[in-house]
């Protein structure tokens, strides 16, 4: 097998790995009760609102992650956008955790959200090089 080939095998399953971790991320904030987001450090939370649209759009995004591990070098621009997402994610989470409220689960996520990020670029770098012309 090819380092290509092997490259996008590994791509796929990374980012299978990160559409579920999305999609639990998404399920959990929709059904965690307002004691679970107090226990990680959070204020009472009055009206769920926010968090249940916080708990969509992790879904959402799960599903475009999904679509890019289906092809990750068919879907090359899908790929791309997941690793934007999760370096945006990233800087968000930092900055709001020097900024607004350092709640460690924060820095944790964006720790994670790097992690992800820096993996899925490293392989999709290997996906997308071009091999040297002869001569």
């Amino acid at each position: 097998m090819s380092t290509v080939s092997s490259a996008v095998r590994w791509l796929s399953i990374l980012l299978s790995l990160v559409a579920l971790h999305s999609a639990v991320v998404g399920l959990v904030l929709i059904v965690a009760p307002p004691s679970m987001m107090e226990a990680f450090g959070y204020a009472a939370i009055a009206e769920p609102f926010f968090k249940t649209q916080g708990g969509v759009f992790h879904i959402v995004m799960a599903v475009a992650y999904a679509l890019a591990a289906l092809d990750p070098k068919g879907r090359r621009t899908m790929v791309a956008f997941t690793i934007a997402a999760k370096m945006i994610a990233t800087v968000f989470l930092v900055v709001y955790y020097a900024v607004v409220s350092a709640i460690p689960v924060i820095l944790a996520s964006a720790a994670g959200d790097f992690l992800m990020g820096v993996l899925l670029l490293l392989l999709f770098r290997t996906v997308t090089r071009r091999s040297p012309s002869p001569g």
